[in-house]
């Protein structure tokens, strides 16, 4: 599963380890893009 990935659940919920979601339209995409791919990874 994607818990397999070098992204660990307390990384991915902390806004320090994370990339910064992108600033527009996007932003509201970038969630759920980013959970689909670390489960995927």
């Amino acid at each position: 599963m994607g818990f397999q990935s070098p992204y660990s659940i307390p990384e991915f919920i902390d806004p320090h380890s994370t990339p910064k979601p992108p600033r527009g339209r996007y932003r509201p995409l970038w969630l759920p893009l980013f959970y689909i791919a670390i489960t995927r990874a």
